[in-house]
């Protein structure tokens, strides 16, 4: 069986600075946080323009603890998805998965996929336990239980009160959790102690 190069590439900039990064990228993205916007509310009208995305993404990256995993097309270069990984509030040792969105074009290839695998392993390089998501649909909460994903407590948004569902993914072994390990900490009994365990 003759294994098939993909058509796209990844590529993974861990905690990228606003002023190291191309004017270029940040369009890119922005215009993709435009499009997951107007597929999220389908079609109703919204106050966000492309300025304002821009703006938002730059906010985003000025805080330098966002990395980012793009999904390029091979021959023309495209930008054609991309996901984000960023500390949770809910603890220092869990990041969160943001912003997952591939193109229309390009649905149904992998994309999105290879893009939950990449910022899986980029949260654990960069030292996280845990990964939490909200999948905004039941494909897309497929696509994260066969990444590792399993239903965990749902989130309450707490301005609106609007409850989503959140999935999470244990993410160790890593370097650090090894070096705790091999001089007795338990893991599991801290993240139960700490609340952060489900």
């Amino acid at each position: 069986m003759v294994d098939q190069q993909k058509d796209y590439s990844l590529s993974a900039d861990m905690n990228v600075k606003l002023d190291q990064t191309p004017s270029s990228l940040i369009s890119e993205v922005a215009v993709m946080n435009h499009l997951w916007n107007l597929e999220l509310h389908q079609g109703t009208e919204l106050e966000t323009g492309l300025k304002l995305e821009r703006e938002l993404v730059e906010q985003r990256f000025r805080s330098g603890d966002c990395s980012l995993i793009m999904a390029w097309e091979r021959q023309t270069g495209e930008a054609i998805g991309y996901g984000m990984v960023v500390p949770s509030f809910l603890h220092e040792y869990i990041a969160d998965f943001e912003m997952g969105f591939v193109k229309q074009s390009h649905r149904r290839k992998g994309v999105f996929s290879d893009i939950v695998s990449g910022a899986r392993g980029t949260a654990s390089q960069l030292g996280y336990i845990r990964m939490t998501c909200q999948p905004l649909n039941e494909e897309a909460a497929r696509i994260f239980a066969r990444k590792g994903f399993t239903p965990a407590t749902p989130f309450t948004e707490p301005f609106s009160g609007k409850t989503e569902p959140r999935m999470i993914a244990r993410l160790y072994p890593t370097p650090y959790m090894n070096l705790f390990e091999r001089i007795g900490f338990n893991w599991k009994n801290f993240m139960l102690a700490t609340g952060s365990l489900d």
